[in-house]
């Protein structure tokens, strides 16, 4: 079924009568179909966990709505959260902290503080920020995310993974910074990139995978063990 189709003069929303959504919640309303919800989650974790053992981790800024989080969360899906606020909600939602990672900008040690106490995995952003964080949660679960060298996106400002990008651990420091993380005892988990939103070509991603990979094959030399590689979204 469309999720958008006319019958008897009326129209339907995954089903059901838009005017008796109306008669029912007033206007205006948002109408979220679950059903081609749950049934977009599983085509992207279907496409890739084919071939690999996948995670799928829904950015949720794109809408914290209780009832959609409730949706993904029932699928099994993760989350990529970029404050507090995102984090306290999908944990309400249901979702355990375990399921959750925490990908901030210009964070400050109050808020670095709160989402470490949460049990939340932190996935930094800067050796200044690798730094205060050894300071305020020793030991705490982490992943990196780098700039790859790679952008892509529908306009310049979304465009956000390449050279001297403003995101993300320069290409050239990511050796040292993971050494770094590694003397300060941190527990590291991941490398992740992402190259820009919007963009319509596979092949951007396929030269962030090789940088990444090549990545992690130089960390693996500093005696470390990655549990994955996140290549963001887009």
């Amino acid at each position: 079924m469309r999720e958008f189709e006319s019958k008897d003069g009326q129209m339907l929303i995954g089903g059901k009568s838009a005017v008796e959504i109306a008669d029912e919640f007033g206007t205006p309303v948002y109408v979220t179909d679950e059903k081609r919800l749950r049934e977009n989650y599983r085509a992207i974790y279907g496409a890739f966990s084919r071939f690999m053992d996948t995670k799928v981790h829904y950015a949720c800024k794109a809408n914290t709505n209780l009832a959609i989080l409730r949706v993904l969360e029932q699928e099994g899906s993760g989350i990529d959260a970029v404050s507090i606020g995102e984090v306290k909600t999908c944990l309400k939602a249901g979702f355990s902290p375990d399921r959750i990672m925490y990908t901030g900008v210009n964070v400050s040690d109050a808020e670095l503080k709160e989402v470490s106490d949460l049990g939340v995995m932190i996935n930094i952003d800067s050796r200044s920020e690798m730094e205060r964080l050894a300071a305020i949660a020793p030991g705490h679960p982490v992943s990196f995310r780098i700039t790859p060298g790679v952008g892509s996106g529908h306009g310049a400002k979304v465009i956000t993974g390449n050279k001297g990008a403003k995101f993300g651990i320069p290409l050239d420091e990511v050796i040292d910074t993971y050494a770094r993380a590694k003397d300060l005892g941190f527990d590291i988990r991941g490398i992740h990139a992402h190259i820009g939103s919007g963009g319509q070509s596979v092949e951007p991603f396929m030269d962030m995978m090789e940088v990444l990979v090549d990545l992690v094959n130089q960390i693996s030399g500093l005696g470390i063990s990655l549990d994955f590689i996140d290549m963001g979204g887009g």
